[in-house]
């Protein structure tokens, strides 16, 4: 019910969280999911289990599926040239940068330490 209520406040924040494989990640680590949530409670602290969990959401967003402009307009309910734009403006802002050709390539999230970089 946890994971439930997470994706969720996840997608409601980000809608395009809600595709993210984090169910499957943590289906890998489920004997330490539960480890972690018992730690949590014995001790009345989730710091560790929320630190779990923002692992868990890492690798799910390394492992999410590529999708094209169209596909995102269509999962995020925008119009393919209103993600076009808001890629453009993210691009210019330094934040996504471009890898490979426009067939085949992809775009590549640039964190705060990257984005300013060559």
């Amino acid at each position: 019910m946890g994971r439930l209520w997470q994706t969720l406040i996840l997608s409601r924040w980000q809608p395009v969280l809600a595709y993210l494989p984090v169910e499957t990640v943590i289906k890998r680590r489920q004997q330490a999911y539960y480890d972690q949530l018992a730690a949590a409670d014995a001790q009345a602290d989730c710091s560790n289990f929320i630190e779990f969990i923002l692992t868990a959401i890492e690798e799910s967003l390394r492992e999410a599926p590529e999708l094209s402009i169209p596909q995102l307009a269509a999962s995020l309910g925008k119009s393919q040239s209103a993600v076009e734009r808001a890629i453009r403006k993210l691009r210019e802002a330094g934040r996504l940068k471009r890898i490979g050709p426009d067939k085949g390539g992809h775009w590549q999230v640039l964190d705060e330490f990257t984005a300013n970089r060559p």
